[in-house]
């Protein structure tokens, strides 16, 4: 199995388990965010039938503070499946989660994929493929054990 497939494998069965994840073993941890952004496509792939259909995309770290704080020098994107998406007045457990919190987000609807070739994207263009924007909130699982471990700073 190579490195990306033994990362990806140790941190989908942690979440499956709704176990804490501890840091990855120094030889599976990603040499690059490139490989990090591999691990999640895996992490991903084995999730599917648990957390259904990849829907969207939500970034973090988007703020100078976060990114400081996390020593990330840009924002960073992940996955919404379709089994996380809830309309509003969903009852849900806590004992789905390792530890439950919450975000007030916004979410936008395109009307058009923003296709990598468009890029480097401007506010304008950007703006133009905006079907709509809805207010949500991000129900936030911290699965890590000691997350200032898990390899952001680097």
């Amino acid at each position: 199995m190579d490195r990306t497939a033994a990362a990806a494998k140790a941190i989908a069965t942690a979440r499956r388990n709704r176990a804490p994840l501890a840091a990855l073993p120094a030889d599976l941890v990603p040499a690059d965010e490139e490989e990090g952004y591999q691990v999640q496509r895996a992490v991903h792939d084995l999730l599917l039938p648990k957390v259904g259909a990849l829907v969207g995309y939500k970034i973090g770290c988007t703020s100078a503070v976060m990114q400081d704080y996390l020593g990330i020098a840009h924002p960073c994107g992940g996955g919404v499946f379709e089994k996380g998406v809830y309309e509003s007045g969903a009852e849900l457990k806590m004992a789905d989660y390792v530890r439950v919190g919450v975000e007030c987000e916004i979410a936008v609807k395109l009307a058009r994929d923003l296709a990598p070739g468009e890029a480097p994207f401007t506010a304008e263009w950007v703006a133009e493929a905006v079907a709509e924007y809805h207010p949500a909130i991000e129900i936030v699982d911290d699965r890590y054990a000691k997350w200032e471990a898990m390899g952001a700073r680097r």
